[in-house]
């Protein structure tokens, strides 16, 4: 697997010392590889204890927090960070929520935690400068390279977006399919099994973390499926609404594992 996971190389002029939290191994390369990319030195940690760690040994001005992670969740770290509990660490450091998709309440739970706002995955530039404006006044953001609004579904893949944060690396891109494939295959095989036993909540986690998962790599049909899903799982919804979503997950993860051998082809062969 190639591309960047931790980097200790120096920021360029108005770049910022992050620490990434986040547990998701293809959410987590490709928010390195876009913070990199403009300029931002970058420190990961898979959980929310682990960042708490970081937070304790080293000097950050930014924390981009996951949600959902093993061990300590993103709620609660920041909590321990607000409470004072991070020996070193400044109790009002600016911590911003990564979600994969926000749903009515999230943003007041997230305030309620301590957080200071919250971004979408993956990171797009321009919400990245307005998010650093809101919560570091003064600092200067790298320049944007014209990022948009994460598009609405239409085909398996956006190819137009993978164009656009990928064209400059395809192999890093088709590992980043490789990938995908075998943890869509997983997710799906997860929100069924979960499915037979009545179990909502794990619906909701696994459908939560693969739309993070395909936002990440440009695949909005499961995206779409996949947020939809989630959200009647996490409203308890009827139980034949929850099945009727996750046939359409099961369809649209059908439809992007038959079109995802061409679009990995297509990223390897670089075209501009």
């Amino acid at each position: 697997m190639t591309g960047p996971v931790d980097s200790a190389a120096a920021p360029q002029p108005g770049g910022l010392r992050i620490l990434l939290a986040e547990d998701h191994e293809i959410n987590r390369k490709v928010a390195v590889l876009q913070l990199e990319k403009r300029g931002h030195r970058v420190s990961v940690a898979t959980t929310g204890r682990q960042a708490l760690e970081r937070l304790a040994c080293d000097v950050f001005d930014l924390v981009l927090m996951d949600i959902t992670m093993p061990e300590m969740d993103g709620l609660q770290a920041t909590r321990e960070i607000r409470a004072g509990n991070v020996p070193g660490c400044p109790r009002d450091i600016p911590v911003v929520a990564l979600t994969a998709h926000a749903l009515v309440g999230d943003r007041e739970r997230f305030l309620a935690a301590g957080m200071d706002g919250y971004l979408a995955k993956p990171i797009q530039t321009h919400e990245l400068a307005k998010i650093i404006r809101q919560v570091l006044p003064g600092r200067a953001a790298p320049p944007s390279t014209g990022d948009a609004p994460f598009p609405g579904p239409a085909l398996a893949f956006d190819q137009a977006f993978q164009q656009r944060h990928f064209r400059n690396d395809p192999a890093f891109l088709q590992d980043l399919l490789t990938l995908y494939r075998e943890d869509l295959a997983q997710k799906v095989a997860e929100c069924e099994q979960a499915l037979t036993a009545g179990d909502l909540p794990a619906i909701a986690k696994a459908a939560h973390t693969l739309a993070g998962a395909s936002a990440t790599v440009g695949a909005v049909a499961v995206r779409e499926a996949a947020v939809r899903l989630s959200e009647v799982a996490r409203a308890a919804a009827d139980p034949a609404l929850v099945r009727e979503y996750a046939t359409a997950l099961r369809m649209a993860a059908e439809l992007t594992l038959a079109r995802l051998s061409d679009a990995a082809n297509e990223a390897s062969g670089g075209t501009p």
